[in-house]
């Protein structure tokens, strides 16, 4: 009967992922709309496979000062092996994110088998693939997807380990933490969340006089610590090679590019504020679903699974006998703290090792999601079978139409999409001819002809120099450009100082000739407030005299 059980559920995971993945692929290029970082990352692979060297900088920021490293280079290899493959476009370097996203469907599904039945496993992991913020972070060509799968690895490890594992399991964890810094310097997110959950049990078990067991566990931390650092150091030695001052300029980069001076207290705020962007959708240029629902429904999880996990062990046991830490019972009832336990001690280090790095893009709360929803399964495995099933299909209706909703009303023009824009463009400007624009272009153009107008805060001898000496040809001047001049400082983390505004339009309209223009309600600007509006939805194109 049991075999059967899980052909069983080995069909329906099958076929449900066999539509899954179709419907995915049908909508890669719908949702999200293309953000200018996919074409920055796709960009910068482009420019490596052409110069067959990982230490080059983006041919589009010639001015705008960048630190040569290795700390993507896993990431970029990735990408040019799908720009190779399937060319320079969008849909290329997002199906590898596709593919991560179905990997960590996989995965989330063996976390939740160590925690509950084959076919629970299968309807959680049917609610998180119809997260929206899942679904747009499968479809984004960035890190986070890769950063979800590295989580989930590490999870399914720890929880079949019971937070403890041995030296040899802590070796693996620390070599795949630091592989995966070549995807993302965010890895260390991944660092801090096994930490905290090994020393979280080194804690548990010296208090409950577990003595030689709190040893063992700070060994398994020590070796994955160690892993972890000696897998970095091959990164850094290679950034070394790329450029001989390499971590001078690389945290003077992430103070300068992302503000990542800020105190202790002030970053714990800032982590509160992040939240709280996420909920209200204030963004800067990103693209937010709207996911206060979910948000809430994690809040209340954690919150009755904690109440839960203290009454469990009230009545389960005496409170000397829960700290002894000596031996871990296999009751049901102390697997189901023990798996919560760890989960919350992972979204503990996720939080803490934000709050170090002190970088907050709103992006990566897809993994305090992946957090939440193993926490939302906790409270259903509360119920009775029957009770868990009408929980996971209320939840998987509402989220369906949720993000089916979300998905058609993303854009603010029914007719436009991001090959309509291109094709203005086309209509305008020859793709090899040197160009002022906006990064989002980058698609379209040949390499190398594209310069981010965010070069220009960066120039020196003025704008009429720079491009006199780069023979630019062609200038595309967002209304955008007039907005971020009008409201300076607000935008200089992200475009630099826009005193160049001024110096640029004046150069359009003396030295330039108009020669059209590209309507986009959703791609003439970055900035996400703008968006939809139809003061700010015009690029005017120029040809250079």
């Amino acid at each position: 009967m049991d075999r059967w059980k899980k052909w069983a559920v080995f069909c329906a995971a099958a076929v449900y992922l066999a539509v899954y993945i179709f419907v995915s692929y049908r909508n890669l290029l719908v949702f999200p709309f293309v953000h200018s970082d996919e074409s920055w990352l796709a960009g910068l692979s482009r420019d490596m496979l052409a110069a067959e060297n990982l230490g080059v900088t983006e041919s589009f920021f010639d001015a705008k000062p960048r630190v040569p490293h290795a700390m993507k280079s896993l990431f970029h290899l990735m990408q040019m092996g799908a720009v190779g493959l399937g060319g320079f476009s969008v849909g290329s370097v997002r199906m590898l994110s596709l593919l991560a996203g179905i990997i960590c469907l996989v995965l989330f599904y063996l976390c939740v088998r160590r925690m509950g039945s084959r076919w629970f496993a299968l309807g959680l992991t049917v609610l998180l693939s119809l997260d929206i913020q899942f679904i747009y972070a499968s479809h984004f060509a960035r890190q986070e997807i890769f950063i979800a799968l590295e989580l989930l690895v590490c999870l399914w490890i720890l929880l079949g380990k019971k937070g403890r594992p041995g030296t040899g399991t802590a070796l693996i964890l620390g070599v795949i933490t630091g592989l995966f810094v070549g995807i993302h310097p965010n890895s260390f997110l991944c660092a801090a969340v096994c930490g905290f959950i090994m020393v979280f049990e080194v804690v548990r078990q010296a208090a409950g006089k577990d003595k030689k067991g709190a040893v063992k566990t700070l060994g398994s931390l020590a070796a994955y610590s160690g892993a972890v650092l000696a897998v970095t150091a091959v990164y850094v030695g290679i950034s070394f090679q790329f450029n001989p001052h390499f971590l001078p300029d690389y945290f003077l980069y992430g103070k300068e590019e992302f503000e990542l001076s800020s105190s202790g207290w002030a970053r714990v705020g800032e982590l509160f504020t992040f939240f709280s962007g996420v909920y209200g959708r204030d963004n800067g240029t990103y693209y937010l679903p709207d996911v206060r629902l979910e948000m809430i429904a994690m809040v209340l999880a954690a919150g009755l699974s904690a109440a839960a996990c203290l009454v469990m062990r009230g009545a389960a046991i005496s409170e000397s006998e829960a700290l002894r830490g000596e031996i871990i019972s296999d009751s049901e009832e102390d697997r189901w703290i023990q798996n919560t336990r760890v989960i919350f001690e992972g979204a503990a280090g996720l939080a803490a090792g934000m709050v170090v790095i002190g970088r907050y893009n709103q992006t990566a709360v897809l993994f305090f999601f992946l957090f939440g929803w193993l926490l939302a399964g906790q409270v259903l495995q509360l119920f009775e079978k029957a009770g868990r099933t009408i929980g996971i299909l209320i939840l998987a209706a509402g989220l369906a139409v949720g993000s089916i909703w979300q998905i058609q009303n993303q854009r603010p023009g029914e007719t436009e999409n991001y090959v309509s824009y291109l094709d203005q463009l086309a209509d305008l400007v020859p793709a090899d001819a040197p160009t002022i624009g906006n990064l989002n272009m980058e698609f379209y153009f040949d390499r190398g002809m594209l310069k981010d107008y965010r070069n220009l805060p960066y120039v020196e001898g003025g704008v009429e120099t720079y491009i006199r000496e780069n023979q630019i040809e062609y200038i595309c001047y967002s209304d955008e450009l007039d907005y971020l001049y009008e409201h300076r400082p607000y935008f200089h983390v992200i475009y630099g100082n826009a005193a160049f505004v001024r110096e640029l339009k004046a150069f359009c309209e003396t030295a330039c000739r108009e020669v059209g223009r590209i309507h986009s309600l959703e791609y003439a600007s970055r900035v996400n407030s703008l968006r939809g509006a139809e003061e700010w939805g015009t690029v005017r194109v120029y040809r250079v005299n």
